[in-house]
């Protein structure tokens, strides 16, 4: 469980993740009040929003929400981080395929006779 920056790029970190997935995320309001997501790894319609007093409050009050819920925690974000390393392998075996170069003249099918395309019917 670690606290990171919504990019690289922030100096804030304002999002709770566990192995990698983030479960929980504050925001800061225009007047400068903060409120967080918990729940964040859920859909935005099952998402949870709770206002906060400050940021400090807030933040120990996310940790204290995951500790309590770390049990459903933990075990969603493992069938988050199985179901991406099943995706990954799906897409690595479709994309396996020996490379082809568009631009080139089109293969030759083993069957068609010499000279005659693909799509194109014999006079």
């Amino acid at each position: 469980m670690k606290w990171v920056g919504v990019t690289i790029h922030d100096e804030v970190k304002t999002v709770l993740q566990i192995d990698g997935v983030g479960v929980a995320r504050m925001s800061e309001r225009l007047g400068g009040t903060w409120f967080v997501y918990l729940w964040y790894h859920h859909g935005f319609e099952d998402r949870v929003t709770r206002n906060c007093s400050s940021f400090e409050q807030g933040r120990a009050g996310v940790e204290m929400w995951a500790q309590r819920h770390m049990d459903t925690l933990c075990r969603e974000v493992a069938e988050i981080n199985a179901a991406s390393a099943a995706r990954r392998v799906r897409y690595a075996s479709e994309s396996s395929e020996p490379y082809r170069p568009v631009y080139g003249p089109e293969p030759r099918h083993p069957g068609r006779p010499k000279g005659q395309r693909r799509g194109r019917k014999p006079f």
